[in-house]
């Protein structure tokens, strides 16, 4: 193949190389580590608030102890009393969460844009409490807004100012793989990057006979700093792997694996097995340093799954474009001949 011959098959590989890194880098907001000013406290009235533009939170120091409980009775209820600083916040927002990071949770009440987002790990979610249920148009105003969310099994209930507004079925065992050692926080996720901004005046957690209103003065530490960047790294493979995601993950490099078979196999002076092992061990370079790039970008996660999985879609595109190459070559013998 000569330059000219290559030059669409060049054009296209810059144009998938490039959607791959815009869509693994977005959105594109690194952050270098380093200490951040604590906007979570208690403003003059007694009510805990996140001052604009934040970020801050306010957690517990270890997994609270009613989620034991919680497990055992099958029920939970969840009062908020919350005015926002911004009608628009993304993330969602976390206002409530007990959660390891943004990928793995018991359960989590934020905002997203001006509706409420609720997630909730069960036996019918995903270890992040996928799907989620959403109560539209909650955050149109700065009022007060009073959440009721009421889990059992069989159901999701949650009320907005005493109006009922969503209802989801749920299986009739709840919480049985809920994380006792999450932690629960206001106003942000333990890794500092989903940030909300407003006040809280209620955070109650029933269970059973067990009341907590984590928005009263002592109940939760608030750290004066925030680390900043706090790296979201996986180096256990398969450890956390999310069904969806890993198959995204292996199809997403397919078409590059194709791209790169078809240029290596293209090429003179190279054996068929020393060309599919360099064009395999470009995929994992690449998947590579795609994944430590977001190790400063607080929306990402690095995790080795998504290099090996990455790496495993690349050979499977090595592997049909050599296959695809094998059936070209016989029909243009055939017609030869």
């Amino acid at each position: 193949m000569t330059f000219v011959t290559r030059l669409p098959l060049i054009m296209l590989g810059v144009c998938i190389v490039a959607a791959y890194i815009a869509a693994t880098l977005y959105p594109y907001d690194w952050t270098t580590p380093g200490p951040m000013r604590n906007s979570a406290g208690f403003g003059a009235a007694g009510v805990f608030e996140i001052a604009p533009p934040g970020p801050g939170i306010a957690h517990t120091l270890t997994g609270p102890g009613w989620v034991d409980a919680a497990i055992r009775s099958q029920r939970i209820d969840v009062d908020l009393r919350v005015r926002p600083a911004l009608l628009d916040q993304e993330g969602p927002a976390r206002i409530l969460t007990l959660s390891q990071d943004p990928y793995f949770r018991n359960f989590t009440v934020g905002q997203s844009g001006h509706h409420l987002n609720v997630r909730l790990r069960s036996p019918w979610h995903t270890l992040n409490g996928v799907p989620e249920a959403y109560a539209l148009n909650v955050f149109t105003t700065r009022d007060w807004v009073e959440i009721r969310l009421s889990v059992e099994p069989g159901q999701l209930k949650v009320a907005i100012n005493g109006e009922p507004r969503v209802w989801v079925a749920l299986p009739d065992v709840l919480f049985e793989d809920w994380n006792q050692s999450y932690r629960l926080a206001l106003g942000n996720e333990l890794t500092f990057n989903r940030p909300w901004v407003g006040e809280i005046a209620r955070a109650e957690v029933r269970v059973g006979e067990t009341v907590v209103d984590y928005a009263k003065p002592g109940v939760l530490q608030i750290p004066a700093t925030l680390p900043g960047v706090v790296p979201k790294l996986n180096l256990v493979p398969f450890r956390g792997i999310v069904l969806y995601d890993g198959i995204f993950n292996v199809i997403g490099f397919v078409p590059l694996g194709v791209l790169a078979g078809i240029w290596i196999g293209g090429r003179r002076g190279r054996g068929r097995w020393p060309a599919l092992v360099f064009a395999v061990g470009l995929m994992a370079l690449f998947s590579s340093t795609l994944e430590v790039l977001q190790l400063g970008i607080p929306e990402r996660f690095t995790s080795i799954n998504d290099v090996i999985l990455n790496t495993l879609g690349g050979a499977l595109g090595v592997l049909l474009a050599r296959r695809l190459a094998g059936k070209r070559a016989q029909v243009m013998r055939i017609f030869r001949d």
